[in-house]
């Protein structure tokens, strides 16, 4: 019981009930993916911030809140489209709670009665990959482009006005507003709308019938 209970104040009193209300309020957990179903695209999440019990002895516990299960994951879409991520067992996510329940909606779509009066409960989640904690952050960010990437940076596509590549390890193509790079190792071709180059002006030597030259391109 709190302390607060045992005495004859009324805005203690209110205070006391409030906060034990709130306590039972989720907005939002951070969570890690226990199971996937790519068939529905919903996941059973485990939250990973612990809730304290007190035991019958008075004495406390720390224990994990139970697995929120069919949880659905937002993967962003429009006009036709949209962008999926392979997730896996594990995964790092945030569970955002709904006002009220979404199931009559996740099962139906469209405009839905609500059947279940429940409030900004753990079973209201929607999934929201990408969270990530420090621990698990990525490495070597770009700060003036937008990317698409593995988490080892070893395939990339990179794009900002007038430039994008695509990089799979030591291979990429590179596409700007003056011309287009394809690029193996030390091999390099560039096109643009005049000539294409084979081993780039004064770059890697490509091997003609005259022998190794560091100047081959034929004229468009």
């Amino acid at each position: 019981m709190d302390s607060r209970t045992r005495y004859e104040d009324i805005r203690e009193a209110v205070e006391t009930i409030v906060e034990s209300r709130l306590a039972e309020l989720h907005t939002a957990e951070p969570c890690t993916i226990v199971k996937m179903n790519w068939e529905t695209q919903t996941a059973d999440l485990q939250p990973t911030t612990k809730s304290i019990i007190r035991k019958p002895d008075g004495t406390t516990e720390w224990i994990f809140k139970p697995v929120i299960p069919d949880v659905k994951v937002h993967f962003p879409s429009g006009g036709g489209l949209s962008l999926t991520f392979p997730l896996k067992e594990g995964d790092e996510v945030l569970a955002v709670m709904a006002s009220r329940s979404p199931d009559v909606w996740q099962q139906n779509g469209g405009e839905q009665q609500i059947i279940d009066t429940r409030m900004h409960d753990l079973s209201n989640a929607f999934c929201i990959p990408g969270f990530r904690s420090d621990k698990n952050a990525l490495s070597d960010v770009s700060e003036t482009s937008t990317q698409l990437r593995s988490d080892d940076g070893k395939t990339v596509f990179d794009f900002k006005s007038g430039t994008a590549s695509l990089t799979v390890e030591d291979a990429s193509v590179t596409i700007t507003t003056e011309s287009a790079t394809l690029q193996k190792g030390d091999l390099k071709v560039i096109v643009t709308s005049s000539k294409v180059q084979l081993g780039g002006e004064g770059g890697s030597p490509v091997l003609t019938q005259a022998g190794p030259s560091t100047k081959v391109y034929a004229v468009i």
